[in-house]
């Protein structure tokens, strides 16, 4: 630095402070020259070496400064653009479907980011406008639908484009006057669609490299929320599917259960008169014959009350009895053919509130089961508690394995020793019992030994006296 004088003729702006001297020390930032300190003197040469070195001096530190404001600016705006992703990536955490995703990225952005927001979703080569949000500054472009073939190879390489680098009938079509960058959304490795970002030009102020790097975070972002939002809602999609072929299969089970059973009751019924009036020698044949049509009756009870059960159309017609009553007609119906039940009672009534019907289709699978999977004796036992009546049905048979225990109410569970014995059944008698116990507000429970036999024990809660 040099002192000048104002008439010197190279500088025009010395010669417009006026007569008298001056002395001039640029600000050099970042190594441009951005501003300057200027003295002016009204006498000539009012200045030596030591003042020049001094002002040196001084615009070295105001330099200092002034790089060190722009640097704390510079840092804000990042630490600002930093929290208004991160309320960007909150926002998207609330939402579910993909139409939620969307219009929830582009409100956020816009707002956040103070830059007008499109997302276009691709089918083939048609991108279609899924969300879009737009600022005072930006409102033409962001069509509703456009081609963009012309854009799918730079998509498929994940490329970010600005709009400047777009053809300009392109350019005008989707930004109109303004300014962006097109950014590729991806979902199962596949191009989903795009996001476009817009403003004024000369809104986007910072570096272009952070600019991308901001943008493809956003974008990325976007694109996490997006799948999740796809999966979520294809889960949606194969669980109405499920539960509309789980429908269609129950109804489907019941009406050929119901419809089964009009010919088996025809033919149990015949069975029933060829008994009576049949010579002894075909008796063996006719009982056969007997023992299985009730047992294709049963499973069409069976079949019928787990239709209903996962079909939500589960009734009961209730009123209060002597539970005594109902599980001794239940015993006397099952000791016809051998005398094998031994029944116990109190003295008292035990009154409960059921379905006669639906009950004594839980006290039928419970007395069979029993006399399918044991020889000897079977004892049914009716007690009384405070607030609960129980009915307990022991057998001296198989057993059930202890590890499977769990497994013998649920739907088509049967223990293992049963199916290596060839012991028939469907596995769904139990399953059905638990779920009429249930809706009569009970619960019901076995245990086990194997080898040693079975306990099973229903409780149910007292009711009003008869």
């Amino acid at each position: 630095m040099r002192p000048r004088t104002t008439s010197d003729p190279r500088d025009g702006f010395l010669r417009s402070l006026g007569a008298g001297s001056a002395i001039v020390a640029p600000l050099v930032i970042e190594g441009r020259v951005e501003h300057a300190i200027t003295l002016h003197f009204n006498q000539p040469n009012a200045f030596d070496e030591i003042d020049a070195l001094l002002l040196r001096s001084v615009a070295s530190h105001v330099a200092l400064a002034l790089a060190n404001v722009q640097v704390y600016d510079l840092e804000r705006l990042r630490r600002t653009r930093a929290e208004s992703l991160e309320r960007v990536v909150r926002m998207l955490r609330d939402t579910r479907t993909t139409e939620e995703v969307v219009l929830v990225f582009a409100v956020t952005v816009s707002h956040e980011v103070k830059v007008a927001c499109a997302i276009y979703e691709i089918d083939r080569t048609a991108a279609t406008r899924r969300a879009v949000r737009t600022l005072e500054p930006a409102r033409r472009g962001m069509p509703a639908r456009v081609d963009a073939s012309y854009l799918l190879p730079k998509l498929e390489r994940g490329e970010l484009t600005l709009s400047s680098k777009l053809p300009e009938t392109e350019r005008k079509r989707l930004f109109g006057t303004n300014s962006g960058a097109i950014v590729p959304l991806r979902s199962d490795g596949n191009v989903w669609g795009f996001v476009l970002f817009m403003d004024s030009p000369g809104a986007f102020d910072w570096e272009d490299v952070e600019r991308r790097v901001y943008l493809r975070t956003l974008a990325s972002h976007l694109e996490l929320a997006l799948s999740a939002a796809i999966g979520f809602e294809r889960i949606q999609q194969l669980a109405r599917a499920l539960s509309e072929s789980n429908e269609f299969k129950d109804d489907l089970l019941a009406m050929l259960a119901h419809d089964f059973k009009g010919p088996l009751t025809v033919i149990a019924g015949y069975c029933e008169l060829l008994l009576e009036s049949s010579p002894p020698a075909l008796h063996e044949e006719l009982e056969t014959i007997y023992s299985q049509t009730q047992r294709l009756v049963r499973l069409a009870d069976d079949a019928v009350a787990l239709a209903q059960t996962q079909a939500g159309g589960f009734s009961l017609d209730r009123s209060v009895l002597d539970l005594r009553e109902v599980v001794g007609e239940s015993v006397k119906a099952r000791n016809r053919a051998a005398d094998r039940i031994r029944f116990e009672a109190p003295a008292q009534p035990v009154p409960v509130s059921l379905d006669p019907g639906r009950f004594n289709h839980v006290l039928d699978n419970l007395l069979m089961n029993a006399l399918k999977y044991s020889d000897g004796e079977v004892l049914v036992r009716v007690s009384r508690g405070e607030e609960n009546a129980s009915i307990a049905v022991t057998d001296r048979g198989i057993g059930i394995p202890s590890e499977e225990l769990g497994q013998v109410f649920t739907r088509f569970g049967r223990a293992s020793n049963a199916r290596r014995k060839g012991v028939s059944g469907s596995g769904v008698g139990l399953y059905v019992s638990r779920k009429i116990v249930e809706v009569h507000g009970g619960s019901i429970s076995v245990a086990s030994a194997e080898g040693r036999g079975s306990t099973f024990t229903i409780s149910l809660p007292i009711s009003d006296s008869l």
